[in-house]
């Protein structure tokens, strides 16, 4: 039968699947030997294969392979046009992070009495080491205020200020060091001069003249 032929089963099975498709050919009105099977019947008979063998009947695989055997030898001789794909762009290099200098805001000192001077302004002046003037201030060879002057408005506090005594007593020490001193402009700084001083000055000065 073509049936049989064209699925590529064998009449034992055809004939079952017939059965459980429950379909009823008809007879050749030529020949009445010939038995007929529309389309639909042979689609039936299909998917009754497919429900008692749980695949397609072997013919149906078999032009499924030679379909794609054509599908490939197409392709073959006409081979698709090669695709370039595009490389992707080089990342751009990271640029370099640009650190602004921030404005430095530099608080003022307290405002101190008249004839004191922070012990850093000294240091500054005479371009002589912080650490050795205090050191000088601790062991007191340099007089210093005990008070400490407040930060109001913003300014630091200043501590322990050199009185102008100190400053005569810091001027006659770091002279000698020439190595790490450097006159200011308002050196030599002399000791302040009390009022006795300056009446016992005054009287050195103008001795009485006996008649």
């Amino acid at each position: 039968m073509e049936v049989a032929r064209l699925l590529g089963l064998d009449m034992r099975v055809l004939t079952k699947c017939i059965r459980y498709a429950n379909i009823s050919f008809v007879r050749s009105p030529d020949d009445a030997r010939k038995q007929l099977f529309t389309d639909d019947m042979v689609g039936q008979i299909r998917e009754a294969h497919v429900a008692l063998y749980g695949h397609a009947p072997y013919g149906d695989l078999v032009a499924e392979v030679e379909e794609l055997k054509r599908r490939v030898a197409r392709l073959e001789a006409n081979p698709a046009p090669a695709v370039r794909v595009p490389l992707p762009a080089p990342a751009l290099a990271p640029l370099p992070r640009v650190v602004r200098p921030m404005p430095t805001v530099r608080r003022q000192e307290s405002i101190l009495p008249p004839g004191m001077v922070s012990r850093s302004d000294v240091a500054d002046a005479h371009g002589f080491p912080l650490t050795t003037l205090r050191a000088w201030c601790k062991d007191g060879k340099v007089e210093t205020s005990p008070e400490t002057y407040g930060s109001e408005h913003g300014h630091f506090a200043v501590e322990r200020p050199v009185t102008r005594r100190g400053l005569a007593q810091f001027y006659a020490l770091a002279s000698q060091r020439r190595d790490n001193f450097t006159p200011c402009k308002e050196c030599p700084h002399d000791e302040p001069v009390t009022a006795a001083a300056a009446t016992l000055r005054g009287s050195a000065s103008f001795p009485e003249v006996e008649e």
